[in-house]
């Protein structure tokens, strides 16, 4: 059983983090995601501060995938939030393309993927 959506809590600057909330079953599990992370995860570098909350937003249902297989695939302290970062994305990088009339759209790579594709 995967882990529940919770509530977005806000971004950390201090410790570059966004934090969320999500839930098993009715208990709440405190959750973050590295600002790196989401780099990694949109493939670019060049979000603000103020954007970082939108920015998870675009990435939260992956954001959220990987969270609850963290949670369900380690140890995880259950006073400590469970707080994704770069290498627990290395498997999986994701790059968002825009596609004709449909918005943004969430396309998944394996890693062996993205480097063999030719930079431009």
């Amino acid at each position: 059983m995967a882990l529940q959506r919770g509530e977005v809590l806000g971004y950390d600057f201090n410790r570059m983090v966004v934090e969320f909330t999500m839930f098993n079953q009715s208990k709440t599990v405190r959750c973050a995601i590295s600002t790196a992370a989401m780099d990694d995860l949109e493939g670019r570098h060049d979000v603000k501060s103020d954007q970082r909350e939108e920015q998870f937003v675009r990435l939260r249902d992956v954001i959220e995938e990987r969270t609850s297989r963290k949670f369900f695939e380690g140890p995880v302290e259950s006073e400590r939030p469970v707080v994704l970062r770069s290498k627990d994305l290395v498997k999986q990088i994701a790059y968002l393309s825009q596609s004709s009339g449909s918005g943004l759209s969430l396309l998944l790579f394996s890693a062996s993927a993205r480097a063999e594709t030719p930079r431009r």
